[in-house]
């Protein structure tokens, strides 16, 4: 946690070219603007798709598709498992959850501390999965001086939950806000170096999709794995207005607006508007109501479907749940082998060997350890091994 005399003292180390940086924040709030203007006219329609199928047989993202994710910061790819299969996923989580005593079906639940269940391995490991991890490390690049430990031709494996929320929940919800950081972006010399442009009068010239030195830097509390893509794979249906993901699909203009806004002469020395220990970064309404306000959920979502975004990007979740079946999601991002990533799996082998919850989930470590029909090392294939290391 930073004191108020440490945010002061990080302030005027950032704004020591005080008029380059607001004529920079100036250019950035009108290129903003008018992107925010083509959003309102498409909607989620400006989200790229494409289809699992075309890219096993196209072995690559079209120029087309890349570009709009480099712009967009999200990506949905439809028919990432079969339907079947994203069922088959479904109804054996649920099997194992009662087998242990936890009621999939519980109004009042949803989020479970289960990890290690064989349907979630399943999930994680399966070939299509392994795949658009591969390709969507692809879309990424590396700063030569910074990333000369960053492999970004091998996936690496985070273990995270899944989510079911219940038709009427009006209690999880997520305002806008950015993961993988907060006032780290600013405060730690190596994660700042990624948005170095940003900071330093050249903000056109950023590149959210170079890695430069996120692979080794200290970003997030929360989270102490390096996440190319944050990721929902959908094992139930889900549209607008089903408590789904919304996201803000700006991404270099709106990362640039929220770096800057902080340092203009409006906000108190002491401050950096989002930042609040021990929180995620949450906009403030005060000081990013341009952004706060032009969210978009996503389009509808089959069983099977996912969506990938950039850990720059403001996203948030709807509301409430209106819709009325149980929306399920499991969260299964992509991170590259980097030194983060490969200290983040050496503990997650040591915790999976022993039942134990993984690294960033610690709060009840020891909740699945007697659970039956718990998955093991055992329970990995080729390209799960070499997910967590140990081939």
């Amino acid at each position: 946690m930073c004191t108020r005399q440490e945010l002061e003292k990080l302030k005027g180390f950032l704004t020591q070219n005080r008029d380059q940086i607001e004529t920079n924040f100036r250019e950035v709030e009108q290129s903003l603007k008018a992107e925010l203007r083509v959003l309102k006219d498409r909607g989620n329609s400006v989200i790229p798709e494409v289809d699992f199928k075309d890219l096993l047989e196209a072995k690559q993202f079209h120029e087309d598709i890349k570009n709009s994710v480099h712009k967009r910061g999200v990506i949905i790819v439809r028919n990432l498992l079969d339907q079947s299969t994203a069922k088959e996923i479904l109804s054996d989580l649920k099997e194992y959850m009662r087998d242990n005593g936890e009621d999939p079906d519980d109004p009042q639940a949803i989020f479970f501390e289960i990890y290690w269940s064989k349907a979630q391995i399943r999930a994680r490991q399966h070939a299509n999965m392994v795949q658009i991890q591969k390709l969507l490390l692809s879309l990424w690049n590396r700063n030569p001086d910074m990333d000369g430990t960053v492999d970004l031709s091998k996936p690496s494996m985070y273990l995270d939950r899944f989510r079911m929320r219940k038709p009427g929940d009006d209690r999880f919800h997520l305002d806008p806000h950015i993961d993988s950081g907060s006032i780290t972006r600013w405060l730690d010399p190596i994660y700042r170096q990624s948005y170095h442009h940003i900071l330093n009068g050249d903000w056109k010239d950023q590149d959210p999709f170079t890695v430069n030195g996120r692979g080794q830097a200290t970003m997030d509390r929360h989270c102490s794995f390096f996440r190319t893509f944050q990721g929902w794979t959908a094992l139930t249906p889900s549209e607008p207005g089903t408590g789904t993901l919304r996201v803000l699909p700006v991404l270099k203009e709106a990362i640039s607006y929220i770096m800057l806004r902080a340092l203009m002469p409006d906000v108190p020395k002491h401050e950096f508007p989002g930042y609040s220990e021990p929180k995620i970064f949450y906009l403030d309404p005060k000081y990013h109501e341009v952004l706060f306000n032009e969210m978009i959920s996503i389009p509808a979502m089959n069983p099977g479907d996912a969506v990938f975004w950039h850990p720059d990007l403001v996203h948030s979740v709807e509301n409430v749940h209106n819709g009325a079946e149980t929306n399920t999601v499991l969260y299964i991002p992509s991170g590259p082998d980097c030194l983060t990533n490969r200290l983040y799996l050496e503990r997650t082998r040591f915790l999976f060997k022993n039942g134990l919850g993984p690294p960033d989930f610690q709060g009840s470590p020891q909740h699945e350890l007697h659970f039956k029909n718990r998955g093991t090392p055992e329970d990995l294939n080729e390209d799960g091994k070499m997910m967590m290391g140990w081939i």
